[in-house]
């Protein structure tokens, strides 16, 4: 028996519809986005509304924030509840403000098609709205954790002009000597999650190498091989030597040389990094034997041959 469409289908009472909706959404959480989960969030998004959803995350995050972060993806069933979800950027608790934000995702980029000519104006406009209040609240939010959020949220439109615009500004305080260590680690911290790999980004997390507070230098440093997938140490001078020799190839192609590295941490961090931004692992793990990791290295090679520059920099339609 599907219990989440039984809970769906039951007659709607006001006594028992938040209990119906916590234990829909907890059984969701629990099927860890497996192959059932699709079916099981449609049922929910059919009888409940993106603003009741969101009122029961709260006691949801109470079985762990793992819990209320997989059903985030409800509350973009409906494009027309973005502007819902920009208003809850304004949430007094900020573990809401972090939820909205990273609920907002699907809405940052305008998806192309080439079958379907360009996107309706409304389409656009959304995404341009939603991108700008994003980035507003990532400069002004007082909470790292909520910016943080709001960085991943802005991750797939790394390119726009608004997120660029935020990246040189976020670099200014990182390569700003006389900035509070905190601030600048702050910036990185920002710069890394957003997994710029344009020069303002790169350059802003090289400079900060050097950076006399540790808490600072480690972060770039610990930033830059994630990015990467390279790892040159604390060598300024060595990162700036790979930086010079790879800046104009595709950051599939650093973290796909990364899968071969002799260091097993970095070959995890550039095979969780291509995941993420692929969607797959073409059969590839970081502790495999020497021969049948060269075997999975040589079929992400064959993979970076055939895709455009679009796809290998993660930016396919609907991402």
């Amino acid at each position: 028996i599907d219990r989440i469409a039984v809970l769906a289908e039951l007659p709607a009472s006001p006594r028992r519809a938040s209990d119906d909706l916590l234990g829909a959404l907890e059984l969701l959480a629990d099927l860890e986005g497996g192959p059932r989960a699709p079916a099981r969030a449609a049922a929910i998004v059919s009888r409940w509304s993106c603003a009741e959803i969101f009122s029961r995350l709260p006691r949801l995050a109470k079985r762990g924030e793992h819990a209320a972060r997989a059903v985030l993806p409800l509350l973009a069933a409906h494009a027309t509840d973005a502007p819902l979800m920009v208003q809850w950027l304004q949430a007094d608790n900020p573990r809401e403000r972090a939820w909205a934000a990273l609920s907002l995702q699907p809405f940052v980029k305008t998806p192309v098609s080439a079958s379907e000519g360009p996107p309706p104006p409304e389409t656009v406009e959304l995404a341009n709205s939603v991108r700008q209040a994003l980035c507003a609240r990532l400069e002004r939010d007082p909470s790292i954790e909520v910016r943080l959020a709001l960085a991943a949220a802005l991750r797939p439109a790394a390119g726009h002009p608004e997120v660029s615009a935020l990246v040189q500004r976020l670099a200014a305080i990182l390569t700003d000597s006389s900035a509070l260590d905190p601030a600048r680690a702050d910036a990185a911290a920002l710069i890394g999650q957003l997994r710029v790999d344009c020069a303002d980004g790169i350059e802003a997390l090289l400079t900060g190498l050097s950076a006399k507070s540790p808490q600072v230098s480690q972060s770039c440093h610990g930033l830059l091989v994630r990015i990467t997938g390279h790892d040159a140490g604390k060598n300024r001078a060595a990162w700036r030597r790979w930086w010079q020799a790879n800046q104009n190839k595709s950051r599939a192609t650093w973290l796909v040389d990364g899968l071969g590295h002799r260091q097993a941490d970095v070959r995890l961090a550039a095979a969780s990094e291509l995941r993420e931004l692929t969607g797959q692992t073409l059969g590839y793990h970081f502790d495999l034997p020497a021969g049948p990791r060269k075997v999975a290295i040589a079929r992400w090679k064959r993979w970076l041959e055939g895709q455009p520059m679009a796809a290998q920099q993660g930016v396919q339609e609907g991402v």
